[in-house]
């Protein structure tokens, strides 16, 4: 299922110590909803980078994207 996919993804980024810049949460903590999320500066080889995963993220420089 795709959300114990994305649910994979954000323990990897916690794993490997990334910055969740902006969402990654469950506000209501049911269903399937992920809020849209900016990762900072992710590694050039990280499976978040390198699998692009579906969903509302994005990945960058955040004194760019929250500029």
């Amino acid at each position: 299922m795709q959300f114990e996919r994305v649910k994979g993804f954000f323990a990897d980024i916690e794993k490997e110590g990334m910055t969740v810049a902006v969402g990654g949460k469950n506000p209501s903590g049911k269903g399937y909803f992920i809020t849209p999320t900016i990762i900072d500066r992710p590694a050039e080889d990280s499976r978040l980078v390198l699998e692009e995963p579906f969903g509302k993220h994005m990945f960058g420089p955040c004194d760019l994207a929250l500029n």
